[in-house]
């Protein structure tokens, strides 16, 4: 069973959460907007898009470089990014577009797959693991990501992998790794992962997720690109 609350004591290495809730948070804002009319339109189409643009693009752009993404790939995503936030600030996305990003990143495992990437970064990185447990944990963390945008793994495998270590925060929708998995844990979750990509017959062979191309074709198939 997860927590309701995470454990005293965080640990001092980056966190990563991108802000899911936060983009459907303002677009519920934007339709808020919409429905009060007038001038709340009015406002909304000639200024209130862009602040909104800007607030979900800065807190985006702060959590993915808290991250443990490569450099590139967080230069990569926060191009990404600022693509659409341009967009909706110069009226090239309009709401039928906004409307549809939203929904793609919905469907999307995206945000799921790093967040779950950068948690276990985190703890492969600890002096307690030998070199090949290191080695193997990062073929597993790549093989789970791979399998989640390959629709080989799904949300809810991904919740029951994470479910016994993690817990719920109040601040977003997502089940978050705690903070002090003892070694004994962080090998039972490992094992439990290969368990998972090898059931869902993800190709044992390394090849890194590259996030920012998966975000670039969510965003191409929104935007009709």
């Amino acid at each position: 069973m997860s927590s309701t609350h995470p454990p005293s004591g965080p640990r001092t290495g980056k966190k990563g959460c991108l802000g899911k809730g936060l983009i459907f948070g303002c677009l519920g804002i934007t339709a808020l907007v919409l429905i009060i009319g007038g001038l709340s339109v009015y406002w909304f189409l000639t200024t209130g898009k862009s602040l909104l643009a800007e607030g979900v693009r800065d807190s985006m752009v702060e959590q993915i470089e808290d991250s443990e993404l490569s450099e590139q790939q967080k230069n990569s995503l926060i191009t990404e990014i600022d693509r659409v936030t341009n967009g909706v600030k110069d009226g090239s996305i309009g709401i039928r577009k906004m409307v549809a990003l939203a929904e793609e990143l919905g469907e999307s495992p995206f945000f799921e797959a790093v967040n779950a990437y950068t948690a276990a970064s985190f703890y492969l990185s600890s002096p307690e693991l030998s070199p090949e447990e290191r080695k193997d944990g990062e073929l597993t963390l790549h093989r789970v990501a791979r399998g989640l945008f390959e629709r080989k793994i799904n949300r809810q495998d991904l919740q029951s992998l994470i479910g016994p270590v993690s817990y719920s925060s109040d601040h977003d929708e997502f089940q978050h790794i705690r903070d002090n998995l003892s070694m004994e844990e962080l090998r039972e979750l490992a094992k439990a992962a290969k368990d998972l990509a090898d059931q869902a017959g993800v190709s044992n062979e390394y090849q890194e997720v590259d996030f920012a191309t998966e975000l670039r074709a969510l965003v191409d198939r929104a935007l009709d690109e």
